[in-house]
């Protein structure tokens, strides 16, 4: 294992011992302290991280295979020990798959390395490229959203007729008439009389007097009639 590597596997154990998950893995199992009084006589060959970052350090793995080996050696015995469907045996199981993921892209030299970081710049730059802001984007490219137009009643108007859409006219509900007292008509004033048209006058040069109408005998009374006939003398014989 050369220095590169050495370093890369330094960086991988220092972001287990980050993880929560890996909390009952960074010691080794004590039976009386942990309650587990057969741990030893089920697992034979104990193991965990705090002893592998102190090999790592010695130098004791001479590759990075020898390092992978003992961290899965972790996973094997929790999954040993504690049953399937368990708690210990279910965060194992999930180590065990982020550790497997990490350590296939672990670089084993500074090529690699540089590789790597391109690859995940090129992923970054493709998902921004795809996910452009709009105040940046040409407005060729980026039209202004277009509103439908409105529909409008429309009153369509000929020289002999006129279309229109006629309202519905709800009648009023029919009213008993209230009887009324008769008012009386206010007097009118009388017709104001106009003035006569004058009429020119004649004028008559000597004028002769008109002849007097013969008057008639006024009839006399009726008493002093009757008292003027002669009375009828009757003869006896």
């Amino acid at each position: 294992m050369n220095d590169f590597e050495k370093r890369k596997c330094h960086e991988l154990i220092s972001d287990m011992f980050r993880k929560d998950l890996t909390r009952p893995f960074r010691e080794k199992v004590d039976p009386e302290r942990d309650g587990a009084p057969d741990y030893l006589e089920i697992v034979k060959q104990p193991m965990d991280l705090s002893t592998v970052k102190k090999k790592l350090a010695a130098g004791e793995y001479k590759t990075i295979d020898l390092f992978t080996s003992d961290v899965n050696l972790i996973w094997k015995n929790a999954k040993l020990y504690n049953e399937e469907g368990t708690l210990l045996h279910l965060i194992a199981r999930e180590l065990e798959e982020w550790f497997a993921n990490k350590i296939a892209k672990l670089p084993r030299n500074k090529e690699e390395e540089w590789m790597l970081q391109l690859l995940k710049s090129s992923q970054r730059m493709s998902i921004l490229a795809h996910h452009v802001p709009q105040s940046i984007v040409p407005m060729s490219e980026h039209p202004l959203p277009v509103e439908p137009p409105k529909v409008e009643q429309i009153t369509v108007v000929n020289e002999q007729n006129t279309e229109t859409k006629p309202e519905e006219v709800k009648e009023p509900p029919p009213q008993t008439p209230q009887p009324t007292e008769a008012q009386p008509e206010p007097p009118q004033a009388p017709p104001a009389e106009q003035p006569a048209a004058e009429q020119p006058q004649e004028t008559v040069s000597n004028p002769e007097p008109a002849p007097e109408a013969a008057k008639e005998p006024e009839a006399a009374p009726a008493e002093k009639q009757e008292e003027e006939k002669p009375k009828e003398v009757i003869v006896v014989e």
